[in-house]
This record gives C-alpha cells, structure tokens and sequence, in this order.
C-alpha cells in the first residue's frame, strides 16, 4: 500500500496552474483531446518546470490538487459577486476582497470553513476562471471509441478527487468518424409524431 504523497508546496501550486493554462488555451490541441491526454500533457509541463529536488507528482494526484485549487477559486468570485451586490459604497478592491474572504469562510463546507488558502495562485487564475466561467461550454472532440474503451473519465477518477474532470470540457464528443448529424453516437434525427404516423398509416 503506497503511502500519503507530500502536501504540496506554493511553488508547485504555481506551476501546476500555469501547466493548466497552457494546456488549455492551446489553440490547436487544446479542445481537440481526450481528459486523459489533457492531463498526460498537464503531469510533463509539470514534472519538467518543478523544483528537481521534489519528488515528481502523478496525475491523479496533480488532477485531485487542481480540483481543489479551482473550487477555492470559484467559491472566493462568488464570494466576492455576493459582496459587490451589497453594493458596498465607496469599498475599494481590497476590502471587497476581504469581505468576501470572510463571507467565503463562514460557511459549514468542510473544504471552505478554513478560509482561502490559495493567496498564492490567486492572481494568476482569478481572471483566468472568470473568462471560462462566461465562456460557452467547450466540446471534447475525440474519435469513436470500441464499446468495450473504459472512459478517461473513470481512468482519472480517483476516490479523493471533489470531482472526476476539471478540464473545462462539457461531457460529450463529437464522432468524427461518423456523419454530421450524429453526436456523441447518436443521432440528432428527432421521432415523427403520433399525428405524422397515423397519417402515415392512410
């Protein structure tokens, strides 16, 4: 039985969000992939821009930090919508910022109640989720995979991840093997109506 991996060290949080962006906002292959590639991608940014004298992270473990790291992110905009639609009179930036942070902590979420611990990434994604979170879901564009392929989603699951893909895709693909008018296998062809069959039948 493998043991606990390291708590992971600012720096590495740092690196592992730029790897994220870099990859995501790929213009060429970053929609055109699978989940699992996404992070196989992700992991060697990662474990090549790291310190050498840490151990390397697997992407399981990398997938799991990033989903944590990304919904403290999320939970502290929202914090800070809710403080802004107070409509707090002359507040700058700042104290809005600290307002939310309390509002973000005073809740019973077990994984918030603590306060915002990602200080250290959070100039480098704040805007960065707001444009994903106001852009329109983006397609995961993959082949036609055998009926017997085990999804990349369940590949990458593991049981202490908060969620099973942060990659920003929606959950379907399209076939490009197949027509137009199937996606994600299967067809866009609606049924005719009661009254079109009976119709039909005379």
């Amino acid at each position: 039985m493998s043991g606990r991996t390291a708590n992971y060290h600012d720096d590495e949080d740092v690196i592992l969000c730029q790897a994220y962006m870099e990859v995501s906002q790929d213009p060429i292959t970053g929609i055109s992939q699978t989940s699992k590639r996404f992070w196989a991608r992700v992991t060697a940014i990662f474990n090549n821009s790291k310190n050498p004298s840490y151990a390397d992270r697997g992407q399981r473990s990398l997938q799991c930090r990033y989903s944590d790291i990304e919904a403290g992110v999320k939970r502290l905009l929202h914090s800070i919508k809710h403080v802004e639609s107070q409509n707090p009179s002359g507040a700058s930036e700042q104290t809005i910022l600290e307002r939310a942070k309390i509002f973000y902590a005073n809740t019973d979420h077990k994984k918030f109640k603590n306060g915002f611990k990602f200080d250290h990434v959070w100039n480098i994604l704040k805007d960065f989720e707001k444009r994903e979170a106001n852009s329109p879901p983006r397609p995961q564009i993959s082949r036609k995979h055998p009926s017997n392929h085990v999804s990349s989603q369940s590949d990458n699951q593991s049981p202490n991840c908060s969620t099973t893909d942060s990659t920003g895709f929606s959950q379907f693909s399209v076939d490009l093997n197949g027509d137009d008018d199937n996606v994600g296998g299967s067809s866009l062809q609606r049924p005719i109506g009661v009254k079109k069959a009976k119709l039909k039948k005379k």
